[in-house]
């Protein structure tokens, strides 16, 4: 840092704490993702077992291959099982959902002032060879800095 450039300023304002119920929400997503997977490795098994033996067939019966029996069975199964799944889940959220825990919720409010700028003396920074120097400019605004919310938890505690 040259000592053109100065840090932003920080300022910190806490505003009044803010009392919430937190409920706890299945992943719906999960869940679909889990029941359409349970159903293609459902197809699988119908599709493994489902195949006839050469012998059990006549001359001109029409067959389908493993993979045909497989496609379709996946398309399937896998959107009974997404939707089984889908239906637990609601089922666990209106269940599991009825409970709510009461928090206590701080908000701070952070907050940077930029530097003003001053005139720089020309003659400090100028090289010695007798060249003309590009200025130094500062940046237009400052970096974002994410908040830590563990920085505050030795003063709440």
């Amino acid at each position: 840092m040259t000592s053109e450039q100065r840090p932003p300023v920080e300022h910190i304002e806490i505003q009044p704490s803010v009392d919430v119920s937190v409920r706890r929400s299945p992943r719906y997503g999960r869940f679909l993702l889990l029941g359409a997977t349970v159903g293609v490795v459902a197809a699988l098994l119908v599709a493994t077992f489902s195949q006839p033996a050469e012998t059990e067939l006549p001359e001109q019966a029409m067959t389908y291959s493993f993979s045909t029996v497989f496609g379709f069975s996946a398309l399937v199964f896998g959107s009974i099982g997404a939707l089984l799944f889908g239906l637990l889940a609601l089922l666990l959220d209106r269940t599991v959902g009825r409970r709510t825990r009461p928090y206590t919720a701080e908000h701070e409010h952070v907050a940077y002032d930029e530097p003003e700028d001053e005139p720089v003396d020309a003659t400090a920074s100028a090289p010695v060879d007798g060249t003309v120097a590009a200025p130094a400019t500062a940046p237009a605004t400052a970096p974002a800095q994410p908040v830590d919310p563990d920085v505050n938890a030795q003063t709440r505690a």
